[in-house]
């Protein structure tokens, strides 16, 4: 895969107005924008003054003090097993440092460890340990919520995911100009602000923020009196001290410039004029394809295929909102889920969607953000499909292959606004995974061809989120990732050799499921994971495996067949790359052993080329892991 860019946040500041409280601190007065939560975090002995009664707030912190902070704020307790070199017993925070290097990084020079305590901690990498120690590293997030920032690629690529969680759970915001400086120091005041905002979503009262004027304001829960009032209680601005009923027209706040139903500001859900009955015909041409997915929704629940039905409706119409009766907003989020899964051509559906609720708390309309030119995108994403598609001929299988080799010769793996998107891959050219996997459903299905977009994991252990794709073929199943599909290779001269990686093409389980691991469901940011009733086909079937098909594929070590393979490969075509598969682990290794490691290839090549006296050499690259090398040889006269 390649490298992700992305962005970095900083900090939620509160404004603090109160004067008339006690000041613990010489230099953080009542009137201090932080000066409630240092109070709190010095009354709990997680922070500390200095002893001339200062406290510093705007003095960068250490990544001991950082360590600190953490262990003491999230209760932690298990330490780790690591010995840093820069950590000795007698430091003070090498209890802290034991348990906080579990959640913080670390850095390693040669075979020893070092944390580097008094370094400043910087933006990016707090935001991840506390990602950590919350529990969040695996929720749902999208980069493009990194988007706004100006500085966005300045974050480490192993730093964004963190970030982008962060800043779509309102633990961390943005600069005022615009920047995140995800490289820059946490003064003292911002951790304890930072450290606050965690806790508070720890414990379910997550930080709702919104900006009224010169106001800011932190909210509690609001609670709905009828269709006309609510009432909201403000624990920091002082113009809203006392609980009072507000009036509000379509669930959206006049005096608070806020709809408390959806959490956002400025927008009004205007119910529309009459709910008109929808006609059969309702599809929008350019959204209409030969096979229609509906490979989640047969996993929902008869409620949730209700909401399904409704917004697909709304979404073929173009419409921007999906009248519902009153739903949970549990099941609305798993109909929304099926249908992003089941129709890659909706692309809007995958974010900006807002919610309705009436007074019980029911969902009662769904709204898409529909961007203005995205009738124009339809139609241009359907003419370019069907320019494709109008372009490949043959069997179901011939279709498949030349769908497969057209996203791999024409998609680069880059991140853009459009990356997880079908037009992504087929207008621009640029797409990540899911691009890629919506791209090769959305052909498949023009053609006629059922096929399924599929989310999971590449390693047990690690978090590698993915997507890649189910594709039915003569009525059996069959594995397809088009993104480890666009294979490339660094040459000797550093430039790079572009290939069809058929390894993860019409693929069983037995060759697939190797590193890659479904969901069964949807990764939620409310849940870990939303289990379905659903399973996935067996894919037992192999006899469209290429390297069968090609007498590259050996279930078994045979020196005579392999070094008849090699030297008939070498025969015709000596510029080509040689592919050898192998059935098993065993068999991949006795290759290496006999044919590298005792350097039987030498002779396999001169043979091949039928001249002893040459200078021959190769190189390699290897799978180990699905037992599959790629070879390349040259020799020259000598």
């Amino acid at each position: 895969m390649k490298k992700i860019y992305g962005v970095c946040l900083i900090l939620i500041l509160f404004v603090m107005v109160n004067t008339s409280l006690a000041v613990l601190f010489y230099d953080v007065p009542s009137n201090h924008w932080a000066y409630s939560v240092i109070t709190m975090m010095s009354n709990k002995g997680i922070v500390s003054g200095y002893p001339d009664g200062t406290f510093l707030p705007n003095n960068s912190i250490t990544r001991a003090e950082f360590a600190k902070i953490l262990t003491i704020s999230f209760n932690l307790f298990e330490k780790s097993n690591l010995k840093f070199e820069d950590v000795s017993k007698s430091h003070w925070a090498q209890n802290y440092i034991n348990v906080a290097s579990s959640y913080m990084d670390h850095y390693s020079m040669g075979s020893k460890l070092f944390f580097f305590p008094d370094r400043k901690a910087v933006r990016e990498d707090v935001i991840m340990a506390i990602v950590y120690s919350l529990d969040l590293e695996k929720e749902e997030y999208s980069y493009s919520s990194l988007s706004k920032f100006s500085d966005r690629y300045d974050i480490s690529s192993n730093r964004e995911k963190y970030v982008a969680i962060a800043v779509e759970n309102n633990l961390v915001r943005g600069n005022a100009d615009g920047t995140f400086n995800p490289k820059g120091s946490l003064t003292r005041a911002e951790v304890c602000q930072l450290i606050e905002n965690a806790t508070t979503f720890k414990n379910n009262k997550k930080v709702e923020v919104v900006s009224n004027d010169l106001h800011t304001h932190k909210w509690s829960s609001w609670f709905a009196y009828s269709s006309e009032m609510h009432i909201r209680y403000c624990l920091l601005n002082p113009a809203h001290n006392e609980q009072r009923p507000h009036s509000f027209e379509y669930g959206y706040c006049i005096e608070c410039n806020y709809n408390p139903s959806i959490g956002r500001e400025d927008i009004r859900i205007v119910p529309t004029e009459t709910a008109k009955p929808i006609d059969n015909d309702y599809r929008y041409p350019a959204l209409t394809l030969k096979t229609e997915g509906d490979f989640y929704y047969k996993a929902l629940n008869n409620t949730q295929k209700k909401i399904y039905d409704e917004m697909k409706k709304a979404c073929y119409k173009l419409e921007t909102v999906a009248q519902l009766d009153q739903f949970e907003i549990s099941d609305m989020q798993v109909a929304l889920n099926a249908l992003r899964g089941d129709f890659s051509q909706f692309f809007w559906i995958r974010t900006n969607v807002s919610y309705t609720y009436n007074k019980f708390g029911k969902v009662t309309s769904v709204s898409f953000s529909i961007p203005s030119n995205a009738k124009d995108i339809v139609d241009k994403l359907d003419a370019k499909a069907t320019q494709i598609v109008n372009g490949i001929t043959g069997s179901d299988y011939d279709k498949i292959k030349k769908i497969f080799e057209w996203i791999i010769d024409n998609t680069t793996y880059e991140r853009t606004t459009t990356e997880q998107d079908a037009y992504g891959a087929i207008l621009y050219g640029k797409a990540v995974c899911g691009g890629y996997a919506k791209a090769f459903k959305y052909l498949c299905e023009k053609m006629g061809i059922e096929c399924a977009v599929v989310t999971g994991n590449t390693d047990r252990i690690e978090d590698n989120y993915h997507a890649w794709n189910l594709v039915k073929l003569y009525d059996k199943y069959y594995w397809v990732d088009s993104t480890w599909g666009d294979g490339k290779i660094c040459l000797d001269d550093n430039q790079e050799e572009s290939f069809a990686n058929y390894n993860y093409f019409l693929v069983s389980d037995k060759d697939f499921l190797v590193n890659h691991f479904p969901d069964n469901g949807f990764r939620m940011k409310s849940d870990k994971l939303i289990q379905l009733n659903l399973s996935f086909p067996t894919c037992y079937d192999d006899s469209y495996n290429y390297f069968r098909n090609i007498g590259a594929y050996f279930d078994y070590f045979d020196t005579n067949k392999i070094t008849n393979y090699l030297k008939d490969t070498i025969r015709k075509n000596p510029q080509k790359a040689i592919e050898i598969k192998f059935g098993n682990s065993d068999a991949y290794s006795r290759f290496i052993e006999e044919f590298f490691t005792n350097k039987k290839i030498f002779d396999v090549i001169r043979d091949a080329i039928g001249k002893r006296n040459t200078y021959v050499e190769y190189s390699y690259v290897d799978w180990e892991e699905i037992n599959y090398l790629r070879i390349t040889v040259k020799w020259e006269d000598v």
